[in-house]
């Protein structure tokens, strides 16, 4: 009989160490509060749809693009670009294309060598941003 109450007693006793160690953890941890970015953030990763509103371009961005041209300078002092799928070329001077020196491009006389140079820069057209800009904005 003896031993039986010593094992309650114990059990009351280790029942109550065990509640107090417990509401001191859950005080001192604090609660947990996630924001709705949180949360969308951490669910957009197991959906396959992209609802990020950096994929989807303004009206007036599309419209930039399609009136823009790219233009590419070499260190020959020539420029290239294409405008309804023709390649043009014209002189630089002074660090500026001079368009009424425009003139289209025939590759079907170039030389291996000179078709590969205009393929590379037929690929530096098209490649980066397209809201690429050479100058800072601090002119």
């Amino acid at each position: 009989m003896d031993y039986a109450l010593a094992g309650v007693l114990a059990l009351v006793i280790s029942f109550i160490l065990i509640q107090l160690i417990g509401s001191r953890r859950r005080i001192s941890r604090g609660r947990i509060i996630y924001r709705q970015s949180d949360t969308h953030n951490f669910l957009k990763e197991f959906f396959s749809r992209d609802t990020s509103i950096k994929s989807k371009k303004s009206q007036l961005t599309q419209r930039q693009e399609k009136d823009t041209t790219k233009i590419v300078v070499t260190e020959e002092n020539k420029a290239y670009w294409v405008i309804d799928n023709i390649f043009y070329v014209c002189d630089v001077i002074n660090d500026r294309p001079n368009f009424d020196t425009a003139k289209p491009i025939d590759t079907s006389n170039m030389s291996k060598k000179e078709l590969d140079k205009m393929l590379y820069i037929l690929d530096n057209l098209g490649r980066g941003d397209k809201n690429e800009r050479g100058s800072t904005g601090n002119e």
